[in-house]
């Protein structure tokens, strides 16, 4: 069985796995991160594989109809960047 251990390269998509993943001293394992990690600083400089497709900065109004639209399509809200999960597995 594989633990976190064993990886060689690590990639978060969640804010508390990141912060899992250096409590555990594995820091330079991790490669890549999710658009939304942001703690500790020192991993703000690693390569964000997603991104949100709703646009932040519209109103609360304006966020709840384009999340209900994601919802009511059964799509997701964010975006993986393949070619760069592609690049950080090498």
């Amino acid at each position: 069985m594989n633990t976190i251990a064993d990886a060689q390269r690590i990639i978060s998509l969640l804010p508390g796995a990141t912060e899992w993943v250096r409590q555990l001293g594995l820091d330079d394992r991790l490669v890549g991160i999710s658009h939304e990690c942001d703690f500790p600083d020192a991993v703000s400089a690693l390569p964000r594989v997603t991104k949100s497709k709703v646009d932040s900065s519209m109103s609360s109004r304006e966020l709840d109809e384009v999340v209900n639209s994601f919802s009511d399509t059964k799509t997701s809200l964010y975006e993986l960047d393949e070619t760069l999960l592609t690049f950080l597995e090498a």
